[in-house]
Parts: C-alpha cells; structure tokens; sequence
C-alpha cells in the first residue's frame, strides 16, 4: 500500500516560505558565522516556517500526518537549496 501525503501541509508552508522569503531575504535560511553568510541551511528557521503551517492547518481544524510533516521539511529544504544555488550562480560561485 503506498503512503498518502497531506499536500495541504505542503501548500500553506510553501506560501509562509514565499511570504518569509519576500520579508527576509534568503540569508534568513542561511548560516551566519563571521561577515557573510555561509552557503549551508539552518534547520531552525525550516522548522519554524512549518510549525506555523501546522498553527494555521490545526486552527482550520485539520491535523497533519508526522509522515508529512517530514515530507514537508525536506521539500523546503530542496527549494532552499535550489535558490541558494541560484543565487550562486547570479554571483558567480
């Protein structure tokens, strides 16, 4: 039996992303260690973008399924990671 993926989930945390993105920039997501950022994405912010995407599902009253909730962390992880490599590549990393 193959696993069923709550993509409302995915969907509001993908718009909080968008929403966090426009706000605070990429460097937001990224490792901060001496003047500029590094290139390396920290878990903390990933974490808080979907635990307010769960906020928002539980008070429409909908639970998200643990699976989907990691489904969901890895999917920003990807799009995370292709925007840094895009913005590398604008730079010419």
């Amino acid at each position: 039996m193959s696993d069923v993926i709550d993509l409302s989930l995915l969907k509001e945390s993908r718009a909080l992303l968008e929403t966090t993105l426009q706000r605070r920039g990429l460097s937001y997501f990224l490792a901060k260690e001496g003047p500029s950022p590094l290139f390396s994405i920290e878990k903390e912010p990933v974490d808080r973008v979907v635990r307010a995407a769960r906020a928002k599902l539980e008070r429409a009253g909908r639970e998200a399924h643990p699976r989907s909730i990691d489904y969901c962390r890895k999917e920003l992880r990807r799009e995370l990671i292709r925007r840094v490599t895009q913005a590398m590549m604008r730079v010419g990393y």
